[in-house]
């Protein structure tokens, strides 16, 4: 469970990409279209 983590969303080449700051000193990337 990510919650609700504070983040942009980002569109790279057509793939929408959020990546948020779940941790300190940590970004996760996760790919919403999967």
């Amino acid at each position: 469970k990510f919650g609700e983590p504070h983040g942009i969303a980002l569109s790279i080449n057509g793939h929408a990409l959020f990546v948020g700051e779940i941790r300190p000193n940590r970004i996760d990337v996760f790919d919403v279209l999967n």
